[in-house]
């Protein structure tokens, strides 16, 4: 079981990690997120991994190993060309398809949610992820501080940050977002028993 306290101090080593990587030079200024992503997944024991949006697999050929199991979906035939982390589990259709008909009953203690940009797909890719996440499980949203009004078209951080500002105050979900460009929110469902036993 992971806490929300334990999820702010792995926050914590994963900024690190961030900041090593980018001194080492291996991050680009986006692509921070990975590092965070990387400590999360080891964070639980035989990891199960969902990636929404593989696009050029750059986050998927870093995380998928580090999970027992990975399934990765885009829409995008071309993505397969960047794959080299998990091939035979990138799906190539729709989210909508994928949940419908490819997910079943398998449940995720990581999903990350990176496809379509605007709020009204992301969120229905959130509603159609929440009941394939294991308990104390987490969902990961990208590009929920784009930081100016300009970052918010289609092709940048688009409308994202709408539902990561609906989380927050949803009494339902503890999310965290992390303020830093283009920013990454975390979310899982509320829990107030500290203890297993309570």
């Amino acid at each position: 079981m992971i806490s929300p306290t334990r999820v702010i101090a792995e926050l914590r080593i994963a900024n690190q990690l961030r900041t090593a990587a980018a001194r080492a030079g291996s991050e680009g200024e986006g692509d921070w997120h990975i590092g965070l992503i990387q400590r999360l997944v080891t964070t639980y024991p035989n990891c199960r991994y969902l990636e929404v949006g593989v696009r050029h697999a750059t986050c998927w050929n870093r995380v998928a190993p580090l999970a027992r199991f990975a399934e990765g979906v885009d829409i995008d035939p071309g993505v397969l060309e960047h794959v080299t982390a998990g091939h035979e589990t990138v799906h190539i259709l729709a989210s909508d398809a994928y949940f419908r008909d490819v997910a079943g009953d398998k449940r995720f203690e990581v999903i990350f949610l990176d496809g379509d940009h605007n709020f009204a797909q992301v969120d229905k890719d959130f509603t159609n992820a929440l009941p394939h996440l294991a308990p104390d499980g987490t969902i990961v949203l990208h590009d929920t501080w784009p930081g100016s009004v300009e970052e918010t078209g289609e092709l940048a951080c688009g409308t994202v940050y709408q539902l990561a500002e609906r989380l927050e105050r949803d009494p339902q979900f503890n999310a965290l977002t992390m303020r830093r460009f283009p920013g990454v929110t975390l979310v899982q469902r509320a829990r107030t028993d500290r203890f297993e036993d309570a």
